[in-house]
């Protein structure tokens, strides 16, 4: 039976200066609401850049600048309703994920009912999205390409992903010059996002031929450009490798999700405050080593990319070349918390574990976060 495996209705520009093209939203509506995190944007002056290229292209800009890390679903809900006041059609994301996942929820709520609790999981909209652009300022989420839009839920203790081909951005900007000013630590954690993106699409069981091909040119990449990025940060070649390295993985997640990694990490962000890529990264070591037997000939791929035997040991050395914790103790997390982790693991897995070769339970949680302790 025919099934479609890939679908991209943006378009995406990658180089230098390319946040010029920005221009090329204005087709898109009238009145863009601009969304950015609390200070990045507007400090650097590149906020005040893209309000500029959207006004001589005949929009009139909105800005909210109130997105936090790990934003809220009630940010997000806010935002759609300063849209609304402000009669906004479309949205501009400037940021890293953060501002982006909160783009693509405002864009449903500018044409569905308010509510953004009916529209989690996959492909629940009434009508289609108000269309997103997307400007990242980091290389890592792959949001500016993905369908996904992820929401801490407080009330809950849990992270939502909201699903919708129609988020996709009809524009993504991907400007090198725009990443230079993100401190070690953020790139080396961003790139890693990226890594346990394409790590992750590539074991998923709806991996395909293309994927596979956009995953592994996203590992190889990053295996070479991310720590040598780290040692020549105004590099923009280096810079400009590591975005597309993160787009490639972003456009693979389209059509394969991720496996389990990433809904494990939701448990250490939510209670921890620990950055998303950080998390992503001090796991992956232990979450693939523990599946590793199910997929043997792309887990021997996956090591010569590494250069390695043993996938545990060559990501753990990734991780420690990159200056990132390697195991949960190192990161403080409490050892009694482990069982209080496992659950939450379970309950923001359920999704993931539907893309595997086989079935996760709590037990199974257990034993992975106790070995990266």
């Amino acid at each position: 039976m025919a099934e479609t495996f890939f679908y991209m209705p943006g378009r995406v520009i990658c180089g230098p200066d390319a946040l010029a093209e920005l221009s090329r939203a204005a087709h898109l509506g009238k009145r863009p609401l601009l969304v950015t995190g609390q200070n990045f944007a507007r400090r650097t002056g590149l906020l005040a850049k893209a309000q500029k290229i959207l006004t001589a292209a005949g929009t009139e800009p909105v800005v909210f600048d109130r997105v936090e890390p790990e934003p809220a679903v009630q940010t997000a809900e806010a935002a759609a309703e300063y849209a609304r006041t402000h009669n906004c059609d479309f949205v501009v994301a400037i940021g890293g994920g953060s501002p982006m996942d909160v783009a693509k929820a405002v864009a449903v709520l500018l044409t569905n009912p308010p509510g953004l609790d009916r529209y989690f999981g996959s492909e629940k909209l009434e009508r289609p999205a108000a269309p997103v652009v997307c400007i990242p300022t980091t290389a890592g989420t792959g949001s500016e390409v993905t369908k996904y839009a992820v929401l801490v839920d407080h009330q809950a203790g849990l992270k939502k992903t909201l699903v919708a081909e129609s988020t996709i951005p009809r524009l993504a900007l991907l400007d090198p010059s725009l990443t230079v000013s993100l401190p070690a630590c953020l790139t080396a954690e961003t790139g890693m996002d990226a890594f346990s993106h394409a790590v992750e699409s590539y074991l998923a069981i709806a991996a395909n031929p293309l994927s596979d091909a956009f995953n592994l040119q996203a590992l190889e990449i990053i295996v070479r450009a991310l720590p040598a990025v780290l040692a020549e940060p105004m590099n923009l070649a280096l810079r400009q490798q590591m975005l597309l390295a993160s787009s490639l993985a972003g456009l693979a997640l389209n059509s394969t999700g991720t496996i389990i990694n990433h809904g494990m990490t939701y448990a250490l962000t939510v209670r921890y405050g620990m950055g998303h890529g950080r998390a992503n990264a001090l796991l992956l070591p232990y979450t693939i080593a523990y599946i590793a037997e199910d997929y043997p000939q792309k887990i021997s791929r996956l090591c010569d990319i590494l250069g390695c035997e043993d996938i545990e040991v060559g990501l753990l050395d990734l991780n420690r070349r990159l200056s990132i914790p390697t195991s949960l103790s190192e990161a403080g997390v409490a050892e009694d918390d482990l069982p209080a982790l496992a659950e939450s693991c379970r309950l923001n897995c359920v999704r993931a574990v539907s893309h595997m070769k086989r079935r996760i339970d709590s037990q199974d949680y257990t034993d992975i976060l106790r070995r990266a302790f």
